[in-house]
């Protein structure tokens, strides 16, 4: 698989840790509505990268997986401060995931660029993969009791 998808576990931590990747079949529904390639399978893509990992990483991974109840507690007990909080950390991911996808047209798509494929290092389509991670972590996105809804 690819170089740079399993190189770092940064962002597979704070998916982790702030339940970015827990779709509940509501938020699935939504989103393969809008693509034509269900979620389910970028998602096992997204997944399949810890694979090619150190092993103490994946072990690491695996326990905040396993462990983090972050997005269940805002949920369960957050005060509109606190969602707003939680939000802000997802806004943060969205950020960082909205800004690697910018980058990726000059690397990877290069319009004069005769070998350009589509395909990021992963042999994924990029638009789709990366397009799909974004939507997937903007809908980790919490209304508030108040029913305010962030606006990324």
């Amino acid at each position: 698989r690819g170089e740079t998808g399993s190189q770092s576990s940064a962002m597979p931590f704070l998916d982790r840790i702030m339940g970015c990747m827990s779709l509940d079949p509501v938020q699935r529904e939504i989103l393969n509505e809008k693509k034509s390639i269900p979620v389910d399978l970028i998602l096992k893509d997204y997944y399949d990268f810890v694979n090619y990992m150190p092993a103490p990483h994946r072990k690491f991974l695996e326990e905040i997986y396993q462990k983090s109840q972050v997005r269940s507690f805002v949920i369960e007990n957050g005060s509109s401060d606190l969602v707003r909080a939680y939000n802000n950390c997802v806004g943060n991911i969205l950020l960082m995931r909205t800004s690697h996808f910018k980058m990726i047209p000059k690397y990877i798509s290069n319009p004069g660029d005769k070998n350009n494929t589509g395909y990021g290092t992963g042999g994924t389509s990029y638009v789709t993969y990366l397009g799909t991670l974004r939507n997937v972590t903007e809908s980790a996105a919490i209304n508030s009791k108040d029913g305010e809804h962030p606006n990324f």
